[in-house]
């Protein structure tokens, strides 16, 4: 079910999934399906970018865990929660370290793993990991409040900014 908020469709309820082979090349693909869901239920800027950075990092280190293996990316929209869940065949759980013990660190002294995973528990609403018996490895989730998109038909709009700028053109910039 959708509701008019201003000019935009706002919606009760949305999900996509992907399945795609653990390559690191493949992980432009979830952003960009991240992306495009995010725009097309209507999500505003903001969430859209960190939804997209933080599915980045996850899919990244799904891939790294399971390289060529199949890996599965759910993505949901419900009552002003936006979930990303992302599996992967490994049981192996990824290092994660805490951001704030590497204030003080010199550049060259920072650990090489565990950065996004300290990024996705930084920043998400909620994050965790999910195992089933009924399905080999683990899944990292997260979840962002999501709130709709600013109308800038809207008598008081300030007019285009970070919250209304158009999707950049010419493809993804990270690799």
């Amino acid at each position: 079910m959708t509701h008019p908020v201003g000019s935009v469709e706002y919606i009760d309820y949305a999900e996509s999934s992907l399945i795609f082979n653990g390559k690191l090349e493949n992980v432009r693909i979830v952003r960009r399906v991240t992306r495009m869901s995010c725009e097309n239920w209507g999500l505003a800027a903001s969430v859209t970018d960190l939804a997209v950075l933080l599915a980045s990092e996850v899919a990244g280190n799904a891939v790294a865990a399971s390289p060529n293996e199949p890996i599965r990316v759910d993505l949901r929209f419900s009552l002003g929660i936006f979930r990303f869940e992302c599996w992967d065949v490994s049981p192996e759980m990824p290092a994660s370290i805490d951001l704030s013990e590497l204030a003080d660190l010199p550049i060259d002294e920072m650990p090489e793993d565990g950065r996004g995973n300290g990024i996705v528990e930084l920043t998400a609403h909620e994050c965790g990991w999910l195992t089933r018996p009924d399905r080999p490895g683990k899944a990292r989730w997260f979840t962002l409040a999501a709130t709709p998109a600013p109308d800038p038909s809207e008598p008081g709009h300030p007019g285009p900014g970070p919250e209304t700028r158009p999707h950049r053109q010419g493809g993804d910039a990270m690799p």
